[in-house]
């Protein structure tokens, strides 16, 4: 537990260092075990949240039913999301000139992406409690949510075009010129799935 939160720590603070540290890892599975244990905690707390929300807003008889297809939904797509990208990004990796291969590009893409998890995790966590509140004042949570968002994005971008240099051989000038038009993808996708996520979470994933 210590050696996972130490790794955590490099990552959030030092990538530079923490790239340097996990060079030695060359299967998929170690870092998408990693990847994985850190996002399902954060949905675990995510799902216990959404559904204080639910009871705080019921005004049924009982329990509101749980919302099985949000978290199903969510489940797989935190574990597709990593290859998806992948594939995405390694494309514009290989025309700008890398050539060490789709795992260096994997790697550095999928613990960023333990990044834009805790992010997108903070943001439905405040949009969570801004609903069991209730409370007046709900452009603070709007500011709130776009200022989170803004950090994340340059967050989560500086860890994987730091991983991208240090395992494709490129400084990050190069590696951010390559990753535009990979990124604007990104982004459109991102906001798509932002937004269905939202929607199960609050619309039909009650008549399932």
């Amino acid at each position: 537990m210590s050696d996972s939160i130490e790794k955590l720590k490099l990552l959030f603070f030092s990538p530079t260092k923490f790239f340097q540290s996990v060079k030695h890892e060359k299967t998929v599975s170690t870092p998408l075990v990693f990847y994985g244990i850190i996002a399902s905690i954060l949905l675990l707390i995510e799902f216990i949240v959404a559904r204080l929300e639910d009871i705080s807003l019921w005004s049924g008889p009982g329990l509101p039913p749980l919302k099985i297809s949000f978290l199903i939904f969510s489940i797989v797509f935190l574990f597709l999301i990593p290859f998806i990208l992948t594939s995405i990004i390694h494309i514009w990796v290989v025309i700008f000139g890398g050539r060490k291969g789709v795992y260096n590009t994997f790697k550095p893409l999928i613990y960023s992406l333990i990044i834009a998890v805790f992010y997108i995790f903070l943001i439905l966590i405040v949009n969570s409690v801004y609903f069991i509140r209730l409370v007046s004042g709900s452009y603070f949570y709007v500011i709130l949510s776009y200022f989170i968002i803004t950090v994340g994005f340059i967050h989560t971008m500086n860890i994987l075009l730091t991983g991208i240099s240090i395992f494709q051989n490129m400084n990050k000038i190069r590696a951010g010129i390559l990753l535009i038009p990979a990124l604007m993808l990104i982004v459109l996708a991102g906001l798509i799935v932002f937004w269905i996520i939202m929607y199960l979470n609050t619309g039909w994933a009650y008549a399932v």
